[in-house]
């Protein structure tokens, strides 16, 4: 029996590490098509929460998704103000990364009329990407190779909001590079929040990306 298609509109605020969560997270919803936001029955809003104008941006977004299922997704969904959630009766779910291995579920549930608080602690290592649904131009793409940080500025709240550093396996790295050659990507652009520590955590503090360069030949 084939499944029901779901209209569903994108809005991604933030960095390209969100862009690159978002591509994961929209593979993984089997039943959802890509409409035009005024389309859309169900609204993925990945947010950012790093500074005071990007957590402004998103309930800027939310006002105009009134009547709108909107499932709130990225940084801010972490931390996001309890108080506000009754002020918009359009959210219906907030899934901190954490949850999105459960996306599906969420999503299914949304549409259904349901209403989700999907908000646990980041993980201690990197999740498993599933699949990548491309929104970039198609000459590049972004991979997200660690997520967190140990820094802990004063002025960020990436450690509070993404936890620890935690490097993604290289062989999943390797992986999704070479699916987007095959598709013709001309130009892979790798991300996290420091690229300088990746692979500190996993194998050891001499390790480099320099490394694994001929693996992709």
């Amino acid at each position: 029996m084939k499944t029901q298609t779901i209209n569903t509109g994108i809005i991604s605020l933030g960095c390209s590490k969100n862009l690159a969560d978002m591509e994961a997270v929209f593979a993984d919803i089997e039943n959802a098509k890509l409409v035009d936001i005024e389309k859309a029955e169900i609204v993925l809003l990945n947010t950012c929460g790093f500074l005071k104008a990007a957590r402004d941006e998103v309930f800027e977004n939310l006002r105009k998704l009134n009547g709108k299922k909107v499932i709130i997704l990225g940084c801010l969904a972490s931390d996001f103000p309890k108080e506000e959630i009754k002020k918009y009766p359009q959210i219906y779910a907030i899934v901190s990364s954490a949850n999105y291995q459960d996306i599906q579920k969420i999503f299914d549930k949304v549409y259904a009329g349901e209403k989700v608080f999907a908000v646990k602690k980041e993980p201690k290592t990197f999740g498993k990407f599933l699949g990548k649904s491309l929104l970039s131009p198609n000459a590049y793409s972004y991979i997200k190779i660690a997520e967190g940080c140990w820094n802990k500025c004063s002025y960020c709240m990436i450690p509070y909001l993404k936890g620890a550093y935690r490097s993604r396996a290289m062989e999943d790295i390797i992986a999704e590079a070479k699916s987007l050659i095959e598709i013709g990507i001309k130009e892979i652009i790798l991300v996290a929040q420091d690229c300088g520590f990746y692979g500190s955590d996993l194998y050891g503090k001499n390790h480099s990306l320099l490394y694994s360069r001929n693996c992709l030949k």
